[in-house]
């Protein structure tokens, strides 16, 4: 079988592809691993990167809002777009751009590059974004075990990197804990 891949290789800088694998590892810990494609690490022309299999998509984010297309299904758009913060948020990805958003021809989003993700700050950058929690979601962060996570992802996140999530972890679990005290568990959880 041949398909097409995105292969990146930066290695520098607080950038890095190997944040690729190990938002990859966490989606799939998390449930939410339908939402970004797989990376895998693999030699290439005499570099180390990471491969992802290339999606099939009609724009990215940022010509969705140039052009101002709206999705068909706002409701569905919107727990997509709910996942993905609540994602970005525990990752730290502070960079995040539209062009990192894909839309699928079904209108799935799917969202690319996280090799400026994983920083070492432990609090929540924009608490306030985080508007909404998929059910599952917030129950598989309640039981993501760091020590597992640490052991998954070695090779590609340090021990302080992990240490950081897992306090983002709390940060985003207390959060969403108050929001359901103030608004209802229906209307905070999907």
């Amino acid at each position: 079988m041949t398909h097409d891949a995105s292969f990146q290789s930066r290695d520098e800088d607080y950038t890095s592809y190997r944040y690729n694998i190990a938002a990859s590892v966490l989606a799939e810990m998390l449930g939410l691993d339908d939402l970004m494609p797989v990376h895998v690490e693999r030699e290439w022309r005499g570099k180390w990167g990471s491969f992802s299999w290339w999606l099939p998509v009609q724009m990215d984010e940022a010509e969705r809002l140039k052009r101002k297309v709206e999705p068909p299904d706002l409701e569905a758009w919107n727990r997509q777009m709910d996942k993905i913060k609540v994602f970005d948020a525990l990752v730290d990805e502070s960079e995040a751009h539209p062009k990192d958003l894909l839309i699928g021809n079904d209108w799935k989003i799917y969202r690319v590059d996280y090799s400026r993700g994983f920083l070492l700050d432990r609090d929540l950058k924009t608490p306030k974004s985080l508007v909404r929690c998929d059910r599952n979601l917030f129950k598989k962060l309640k039981d993501l075990n760091g020590h597992q996570l640490e052991q998954q992802t070695r090779g590609y996140l340090t021990k302080l990197e992990v240490q950081a999530i897992m306090a983002r972890r709390d940060g985003i679990l207390a959060y969403f804990k108050s929001l359901i005290i103030e608004k209802g568990e229906n209307v905070v959880l999907f």
